[in-house]
């Protein structure tokens, strides 16, 4: 019988990968306050890596003026350099491929959170609507000056070479889902009236400098971008979205069609049905615009919709979020049709091994691949949201309606005000069922641990 697409190989930058099964960038929030890289962290993409495999990390953060939340990775310093090059050795030992993906939060912060409470910055003075991660109301951030986006290209390049230093094969733009770079794209956040504002030239003008000055730093086969047309997180609108991310792709595509590839997010991440994806918020425009590598993101908890897609598409390659959390296995399982273990919402943020190091990989005695040390809450899921993704309250009860990164998932992390949960190891979870004198206390614990990931994932923060 022959393998499907999925498990076929196809070549990304100067890397021929073995299959198209890739990690997507989650948030998963177990580094050090400083955003340094432990030793879990490296033990958790060592799980997820196979030969010939490409995995993306979850948002690294490009500077301390794009930063406001603890527990999320750096790339700015030495030490987030030395912490990462742990990560690539073990991926790279494994023959795995690793792209670091660039980040900065943009006006989806708080001044308490940043250095010196500065104000957050963005296109526009425009707040988003609601209640911040931290309970209050979302300030109207600064207007990023020309010289300052100038700045801030710099610090996404000096980024982009510390990613090298520590070894990584290429580099990300996180360009999805509200946070800087997308605010300059869509409409409803920018409103300026300079080079940077209005027309789709200008409001595009921002992602396609940052992918030049990659590019240019290192390398167009070492430089990939991800985007959400359809994502309405954080207030994203845009008045006519096929058209803008067409002149997006198409740019790229005229100037740097050796770009490692373009990662879009499906519109179901948004919570949207199938019908209304097909008829109205596909990817197709995009994808036939693009001749190069296309990663998808979004809907695919169902290994079988991902063959069908690579089936469809032949230059798809699908980045999995919430499954691979539960499956450092998952392209075994999906090779041999194996059961899948059902992830644990509770456990996505925390800051423990929990659901984190402790999924199980398959073996024959298991008999439907669910771990019974992991009650799920979730029943159904419909979509597969990027490294934190955005939902709604809803999300917590059967369906995800909004990304990432965590996939991201950023897909995006907690507020600094959020005291970070106890540590918990597998084995601490195993005592937590024994009937000794502690059982009690430490039903507590993880109680109140839970009921901070569910106050977190209500806060519009989630795994695709």
């Amino acid at each position: 019988m022959t393998e499907p697409v999925l498990l076929s190989p196809i070549k990304i930058g100067e890397h021929t990968l073995e299959h198209r099964v890739v990690l997507a960038p989650l948030t998963r929030l177990r580094n050090s306050e400083n955003g340094v890289i432990q030793d879990r962290v490296v033990e958790y993409y060592t799980q997820r890596t196979t030969k010939g495999g490409l995995l993306i990390t979850e948002a690294s953060i490009v500077s301390p003026a794009a930063d406001g939340y603890l527990y999320a990775p750096g790339i700015y310093k030495e030490e987030h350099v030395e912490g990462w090059r742990k990560v690539t050795d073990a991926v790279h030992a494994k023959g795995g491929i690793i792209y670091c993906q660039l980040f900065h939060v943009g006006r989806a912060t708080h001044s308490s959170h940043l250095p010196n409470n500065v104000l957050p910055v963005a296109p526009s003075p425009i707040a988003i609507k609601g209640k911040s991660l931290f309970g209050d109301d979302f300030e109207v951030p600064h207007a990023l000056t020309v010289d300052e986006i100038q700045t801030t290209i710099q610090d996404f390049v000096n980024a982009a070479k510390n990613a090298m230093k520590a070894g990584f094969d290429g580099v990300e733009i996180h360009g999805a889902n509200g946070y800087l770079v997308d605010s300059f794209i869509n409409t409803s956040s920018n409103t300026r009236t300079d080079e940077y504002g209005g027309s789709i030239e200008n409001r595009s003008r921002f992602a396609l400098e940052l992918v030049d000055a990659l590019v240019e730093a290192v390398g167009a086969n070492k430089t990939a971008i991800r985007f959400s047309p359809w994502s309405g997180f954080q207030d994203m609108e845009d008045a006519t979205p096929v058209e803008t991310w067409s002149y997006l792709t198409q740019q790229i595509q005229t100037k740097h069609s050796d770009l490692a590839y373009l990662h879009f997010v499906e519109s179901r991440e948004g919570g949207h049905s199938d019908d209304v994806l097909q008829e109205h918020e596909s990817l197709e425009p995009f994808r036939n615009i693009w001749q190069g590598p296309f990663i998808t993101s979004g809907g695919f908890t169902d290994p079988k919709k991902a063959i069908q897609r690579c089936e469809d598409s032949p230059n798809n390659l699908i980045s999995f979020g919430r499954i691979f959390i539960a499956n450092p296995d998952l392209v075994e399982r999906i090779r041999n049709d194996w059961p899948l273990n059902k992830y644990h919402r509770p456990t996505f943020y925390t800051q423990g091994n929990e659901g984190y190091i402790d999924y199980p990989f398959y073996t024959p005695e298991e008999k439907d691949g669910v771990s019974d040390e992991k009650p799920d809450e979730i029943t159904k899921v419909t979509e597969d949201v990027a490294i934190a993704e955005p939902v709604t309250a809803t999300d917590t009860a059967a369906t995800a309606t909004a990304e990432d990164t965590i996939e991201q998932v950023p897909e995006t992390t907690p507020p600094k005000d959020i005291t970070p949960p106890k540590d918990l190891t597998p084995s601490d979870s195993e005592t937590v069922k024994q009937t000794d004198d502690n059982t009690n206390t430490k039903e507590r614990d993880i109680k109140a641990d839970r009921r901070k990931s569910k106050k977190f994932n209500k806060a519009k923060c989630v795994i695709q």
